[in-house]
């Protein structure tokens, strides 16, 4: 592989790591398809597992914030809403 293609490699590796749009990176290696791109990324185990992790973090919060307001009483939202209104009342 030459230097100039481990590199891509490289880029478009570390890009996808930190949270970088496919799309973006994309434009950045220059290629008209992201099929190219996402054959330069290779997403390592590590990363895998901490997009996971994120990911149930995510449902973690979803979770908190409905419990959150169903919690909060029938007569309102955690929001103040009322629990009874809907779009018009």
């Amino acid at each position: 592989m030459s230097s100039e293609a481990s590199e891509r490699h490289l880029v478009a590796t570390l890009a996808e790591e930190n949270g970088l749009n496919p799309l973006t990176v994309q434009t950045i290696l220059g290629h008209s398809r992201l099929e190219m791109t996402r054959y330069y990324t290779h997403t390592g185990l590590e990363a895998k597992k901490a997009a996971v992790q994120d990911l149930l973090a995510g449902k973690n919060r979803l979770d908190r914030i409905l419990m959150q307001r169903l919690g909060a009483g029938k007569d309102s939202l955690s929001d103040g809403t009322p629990s009874g209104a809907g779009v018009g009342s």
